[in-house]
């Protein structure tokens, strides 16, 4: 996904996912999120979330999240992130750092079920350096 970006945005009420080739201009990828009807009852927002040197834990703002986005957002090295589901195996996933700030992997988890089948118990970023995110979960 070379010199792609990838937008999340809530333009007039209408979620969407895009993504745009950043060298040509051209919109590759649009998929609108309008069946969400999942309500937060709360939010943890920090779009300049940083780590240090290890492990960083990732506040929740209530007991299971049900939804979360990390962005890296810097060049220096990669981070992994950590999660443990409510239900199922503990599992991490790899965020490549970017070319270029702000541009670096991405970690999207969405569920709608809220009934103790989904969502996740604990998230955890472990980095090597300063890291920056962008990093929201709400549930």
């Amino acid at each position: 996904m070379a010199n792609q970006v990838v937008n999340l945005a809530a333009n007039q009420g209408s979620p969407a996912i895009t993504i745009v080739d950043s060298t040509s201009s051209l919109q590759v990828f649009q998929r609108l999120l309008s069946a969400i009807l999942f309500s937060a009852t709360a939010v943890f927002v920090d779009l300049a979330f940083q780590t240090v040197n290890g492990v960083a834990t990732i506040p929740l703002p209530v007991t299971t999240a049900f939804f979360v986005y990390i962005r890296h957002a810097d060049v220096t090295a990669d981070v992994t992130v950590n999660y443990t589901p409510v239900v199922g195996t503990p599992g991490t996933m790899v965020l490549k750092k970017g070319a270029s700030a702000g541009i670096g992997g991405m970690f999207l988890y969405f569920t709608p079920a809220s009934g103790g089948t989904g969502g996740f118990s604990s998230l955890t970023i472990t980095d090597v350096g300063v890291q920056k995110m962008e990093v929201i979960v709400a549930g």
